[in-house]
């Protein structure tokens, strides 16, 4: 079986205007039983960012590459989720040990976001990790869906990084499905400055229905037709940039000679539907959900405070 990949990214307009070099970082690899794609977004905030998302791409590649044969397996062949959980868990711990020379202290200054999509062909399963924003969206035959979404703290503008991962694991999240009857197709792994745009947010749809803009199919449709020039100018930079100042990358992966029947066009009617619904409600709702929503965060922030205070002068001993 043969694959069709293809990686992408676009300097954002906020790091060029500061001369700050592109923070994303996007990657792929396929043999004839395994096919990954990998994105990472480094933190505009750090100071070695940009080094920090190449790398642990970089590094997760490697890994799929050379020591997914090797991991331990149940009687059906599957690698457990704690088992990959832990294996990746220790490569990044040796890749960060070589970029702070060995000084935890310094972990601040390489954080990076993770998400990548894994197709295991052997044992016909699909996985997602995930750390941080950015979204994997998966295609089969007859539809397609966020297979892992974005996980953001509960404070404003607050994310998960590969480093935080390395001290609580529950923030590095894997999950996996069995692809049913040969009908999974690809991925396509996207950046939070591509999310932004392509994920249909509005509160009132935020945990119902349909939430990927279908220019999302559309490139997964013509994929194989483009090259990276193409993705670069013709969506990243023609329309994505348009709405977004940030970093955008996308990694995609599909299996050559497979399409997506879903119709581009009838997505394109369902998504004006949602539109015209929204509308019809009125902005009075819309502002409403959005004030019950800031009320459950601020329920939530004094015990932010209080992990925060933890954190720094420890817990009081009465």
């Amino acid at each position: 079986m043969s694959f069709y990949t293809l990686d992408a990214r676009l300097w954002g307009k906020k790091y060029k205007e500061i001369g700050k070099e592109c923070q994303d970082y996007a990657c792929s690899w396929f043999n004839n039983s395994y096919a990954l794609v990998v994105v990472c977004d480094g933190a505009g905030s750090s100071q070695y960012s940009s080094k920090a998302s190449k790398t642990i791409a970089e590094a997760t590649k490697d890994f799929f590459c050379s020591n997914y044969d090797s991991l331990e397996r149940n009687f059906d062949g599957i690698v457990p989720i704690p088992e990959l959980q832990k294996s990746l868990l220790n490569k990044f711990r040796l890749v960060f040990s070589d970029l702070t020379n060995g000084n935890p202290s310094k972990l601040k200054d390489f954080h990076t976001t993770l998400i990548f999509g894994f197709a295991d062909l052997i044992t016909k399963r699909i996985y997602s990790g995930h750390i941080g924003d950015g979204i994997l969206i998966s295609f089969y035959e007859n539809s397609y869906k966020i297979f892992s979404d974005s996980a953001t703290g509960d404070i404003s503008n607050q994310t998960f990084f590969v480093d935080t991962a390395l001290g609580d694991s529950r923030l590095f999240r894997i999950k996996t499905e069995k692809i049913e009857q040969n009908n999974f197709i690809g991925f396509i792994a996207i950046s939070d400055g591509v999310e932004e745009v392509w994920k249909y947010t509005k509160p009132l749809y935020k945990n119902n229905g349909m939430v990927i803009n279908p220019d999302a199919l559309q490139l997964f449709l013509y994929a194989e037709k483009l090259n990276e020039k193409d993705i670069e100018k013709d969506v990243l930079q023609d329309r994505i940039a348009k709405n977004s100042d940030d970093d955008c990358s996308l990694a995609l992966l599909k299996i050559s000679g497979k399409q997506c029947r879903v119709e581009y066009k009838e997505e394109i009617k369902k998504l004006e539907q949602i539109r015209g619904i929204e509308k019809n409600i009125g902005t009075e709702k819309v502002k409403e959900i959005d004030k019950n929503d800031e009320i459950e965060k601020k329920k939530l922030l004094p015990y932010f405070i209080a992990q925060i205070w933890i954190r720094i002068f420890g817990e009081r001993k009465m």
